[in-house]
């Protein structure tokens, strides 16, 4: 006998927006550049504090991702403005891990 075609599964549900942690900038003014998350993963630790001066290269901070440690570099010389969220925190790709300007 022949076999009945299946149903459609329905599409999902529409992704709900994601909250922005608490603190985590969202926007950066002109002559700040931001370190984003290149993949998900947890803030294993910050090397550096806000009001902190950084150079080119240095670790700002330490990430985990696909169990592990990625140390990320601060893109320019200058200032720590903003540390984005606290150790132990879930992030997702792209969200700003801090901000140097």
């Amino acid at each position: 006998p022949p076999v009945a075609p299946r149903p459609a599964a329905p599409p999902p549900p529409p992704a709900a927006p994601k909250p922005a942690a608490a603190g985590q900038p969202t926007a950066l003014a002109a002559g700040e550049s931001a370190i984003r998350a290149p993949m998900p993963g947890i803030v294993i630790r910050y090397n550096v504090q806000e009001g902190q001066a950084v150079k080119l290269g240095d670790t700002v901070v330490i990430l985990e991702a696909m169990k592990m440690e990625n140390a990320l570099p601060a893109p320019t010389d200058g200032t720590v403005k903003k540390l984005g969220f606290k150790a132990g925190a879930k992030v997702a790709k792209g969200d700003i891990l801090a901000v140097i300007g």
